[in-house]
């Protein structure tokens, strides 16, 4: 008997070791794909035009929207209805709170199933790069960010723990984060889903998204602003 256990231990493990190795084939082609694609330039919307930016660490992005794009009574307005400006992230919720303190909440997080949560910021430091979208890109990345929020039967947001800023907080998302839809790649498809030729397939560190929109089109004055003037 213990020799069939051990048989199918040595089997399970196999298997294991095998969907990681592809997993990290696959991880590595679509990264090297996505660094040797050419970049396409967006052009420069028609019509009414917004500035959006990201606001990186060097490893994690996020994205910077003036909070006029987002409805007066939107989850993000009622909790810091003087924003001028908020900076939204996504991550494992775990590793996204702690992982300065304990490392190996980064490779726990890309096993999933992985809880994930949003982070969002008032008037957060806007460091760029900066690029426009139209008013129906703007309303698209709303829809993103929506999509990832999870909301109580009042429709306001689920806290899950104070952010890293005094305006900032961390709340619950209906989303899985792994090792196929990281952080950066969340934000990616905001990107996209805004109009700009992002793509979130090699979207896997934070220079990999500045890289994509860093000679973006920008809006033409008058501008909606999301830097301190």
């Amino acid at each position: 008997m213990w020799a069939a256990v051990a048989r199918a231990s040595l089997t399970a493990a196999r298997a294991a070791g095998l969907a990681v190795l592809l997993t990290l084939v696959l991880s590595v082609a679509a990264l090297g794909w996505r660094m040797a694609a050419p970049i396409r330039v967006a052009p420069t919307p028609v019509g009414p035009c917004t500035e959006i930016g990201l606001d990186t660490n060097g490893w994690h992005t996020d994205l910077v929207m003036p909070a006029a794009i987002f409805p007066e009574d939107h989850p993000f307005r009622r909790l810091y209805p003087d924003a001028r400006r908020f900076s939204v992230g996504w991550g494992d919720r775990d590793a996204y709170r702690f992982a300065d303190k304990d490392p190996w909440l980064n490779v726990a997080a890309i096993i999933p199933p992985s809880a994930s949560a949003v982070h969002v910021s008032a008037d957060a430091p806007a460091t760029g790069p900066f690029v426009a979208i139209s008013e129906d890109g703007a309303r698209a990345l709303v829809a993103h960010i929506d999509r990832t929020l999870r909301i109580d039967a009042r429709g306001r947001l689920i806290r899950v723990d104070e952010g890293y800023r005094p305006d900032s907080v961390f709340v619950e998302s209906g989303a899985q984060f792994h090792v196929f839809r990281l952080c950066n790649q969340w934000v990616a498809e905001g990107l996209r889903a805004a109009g700009l030729p992002v793509s979130p397939l090699g979207a896997w560190t934070a220079a990999s998204v500045v890289r994509q929109i860093r000679n973006g089109p920008r809006c033409p004055p008058p501008r909606i602003r999301i830097a301190p003037a």
